[in-house]
């Protein structure tokens, strides 16, 4: 008797959930939109294309679209709290008529005062070598070249721009140049950074499933 009565109950229980979660039941006044807090990581990607010989600026822009496609955060009701960049790549490709034996680059954003924030250390080019006779990787790992302001510095934009609702967004710029000094460039690179993003988002569950209703 004592499991019938709790099988009952537990039968309740589920009915009053499912009714105000949108079934035909409809027990509304036990459910609310609550915050939840979520996290996932997410890459944004970017690609250039370098054809010309000696030093070179290429930008790139990153829209607020863009952004918050990457993150892929659905809707509008969310707040993002953090966003942190766990690692960076470049996989690249040089095309026949590309002369240089090396091209060394460094990537930036531009934030909203025109200012260059480096992702990566001021004097530390990241060679990109794509010689045929050698073992080379068309993939680097930048993570030991990044700079640690410039990381976070880049992290913040990227929060600010992921809650745009207008269509701004952040110039990357690629700079470098090509070894031996003067030879022709052409290759192609694509940048990936892998960011972290934690943030709020209202959801209609019932009541104290959440952190707090959702104001």
């Amino acid at each position: 008797m004592k499991y019938f009565i709790f099988s009952i109950g537990a039968a309740i229980a589920a009915l009053i959930f499912d009714g105000c979660c949108g079934t035909d039941i409809e027990v509304v006044e036990f459910c609310e939109d609550q915050v939840f807090v979520e996290t996932r990581t997410a890459p944004v990607e970017f690609t250039y294309t370098v054809n010309k010989t000696g030093k070179f600026l290429e930008a790139h822009k990153l829209t607020a679209e863009n952004i918050r496609k990457a993150l892929k955060v659905e809707g509008s009701n969310f707040k993002v709290k953090r966003i942190e960049l766990t690692s960076a790549f470049m996989s690249y490709k040089k095309e026949l008529d590309n002369s240089s034996a090396a091209m060394f680059v460094n990537i930036g954003a531009v934030d909203n005062g025109l200012n260059l924030i480096l992702l990566m250390k001021q004097n530390q080019l990241v060679p990109l070598v794509d010689i045929p006779a050698t073992i080379f990787t068309p993939e680097v790992n930048i993570n030991k070249y990044l700079n640690d302001q410039g990381v976070k510095e880049i992290a913040r934009l990227l929060q600010v721009y992921a809650e745009a609702v207008n269509d701004e967004g952040i110039s990357f710029a690629l700079t470098g140049e090509g070894s031996p000094a003067n030879t022709h460039m052409h290759f192609h690179v694509k940048v990936k950074m892998n960011v972290a993003v934690q943030y709020e988002v209202c959801r209609y569950v019932p009541l104290g499933t959440g952190l707090r209703v959702c104001k």
